[in-house]
């Protein structure tokens, strides 16, 4: 198993829950909020996946890292106001961490 741990799977989870939530229902302050913190979990997730077989972690590095990108660009659509048709990502967070876990 890559140096990230259950904990954080679990704290990576339930941010991108929340953040889905908190777009649908349209509550833009606390989804800002929500958002950046999910941005900064998918960045300290890709630096602690383990640096054993780089080349074997850089694809769930790109897709950690993508997915924080489109959530950075979510958080700056949230500052102007709600967002419809928002991406959610508690589907592509869960499929990231089963990647790393079956690896």
């Amino acid at each position: 198993m890559p140096a990230t741990d259950r904990s954080d799977s679990r704290h990576l989870l339930g941010l991108a829950s929340l953040s889905d939530f908190l777009v649908r229902s349209r509550q833009c302050g606390a989804a800002v909020s929500t958002t950046d913190r999910l941005a900064d979990a998918l960045l300290a997730y890709e630096r602690g996946l383990g640096p054993d077989d780089r080349r074997a972690a850089a694809p769930l590095r790109r897709e950690a890292l993508r997915l924080r990108a489109e959530v950075t660009l979510l958080n700056r659509r949230l500052r102007r106001g709600p967002v419809r048709h928002a991406p959610t990502f508690r589907h592509r967070v869960e499929a990231l961490v089963l990647r790393t876990v079956g690896d």
